[in-house]
């Protein structure tokens, strides 16, 4: 009798194991694509903004874009404060979002399955219908894609509306290996051309608390 319990118990805790996923801990390496559609679009303000590459580093649920030769430097998202520190090249100040309330509003959103391969790995894609606060246009759309094999647990964006990461994480439960946005005058494309599985350290996630910090929003 006490044979059959102790099977049954481990059986019990193989099972469990199995049921837990391991989370994806690392980091994205991004280029970036302005592609206007009108003839006469200037995108090199695009480009100074954002730069043409970036860096999205990982490590559960804190988000880190770190751009490259770009006035904005850094998108960094604390989950246990859900708040967003952005730094940019202004050296004194860093602008504080609070990510628990929505900066969008959110239409509609579906999902296809399979839709493309992105570093050799099946991707599936979610795109979102948006549009602003308040207002009946300008509406845009966002499409992710991801793969299943990235795992990200989705408790760590709830309650999260800004940039509608609750949505988002909750129906990919992974990192993004492709994001177009696509707006009436241009599409930028955020495409993955290199992912790390690797330690992050919590000092990937710091800043200069030196700084002032403007809360603007």
């Amino acid at each position: 009798m006490k044979y059959i319990l102790i099977i049954a118990l481990l059986n019990s805790c193989l099972l469990h194991s199995q049921e837990i996923k391991q989370e994806f801990e690392g980091y994205i390496e991004f280029e970036h694509t302005v592609l206007p559609h009108e003839d006469n679009y200037d995108v090199s303000y695009d480009y100074k903004g954002i730069g043409k590459s970036s860096r999205y580093t990982y490590c559960k649920g804190n988000i880190k874009f770190e751009s490259r030769d770009a006035y904005l430097l850094k998108d960094i998202f604390l989950s246990s404060e859900k708040s967003n520190y952005l730094i940019t090249q202004n050296p004194d100040t860093i602008l504080l979002l609070d990510a628990t309330k929505p900066d969008v509003e959110l239409i509609d959103f579906k999902i296809e399955n399979n839709v493309d391969t992105i570093l050799n790995k099946a991707c599936n894609r979610i795109t979102f219908k948006l549009k602003p606060l308040g207002k009946d246009e300008p509406i845009s759309f966002r499409r992710y894609y991801f793969s299943s094999e990235y795992y990200v647990n989705p408790k760590y964006f709830e309650n999260c509306k800004g940039s509608i990461y609750d949505v988002i994480y909750r129906e990919m439960k992974s990192i993004p290996l492709k994001i177009e946005f696509v707006w009436p005058i241009k599409t930028v494309i955020w495409q993955a051309v290199e992912v790390k599985e690797t330690e992050i350290l919590d000092e990937e996630f710091e800043y200069d608390k030196s700084k002032t910090i403007i809360n603007i929003y």
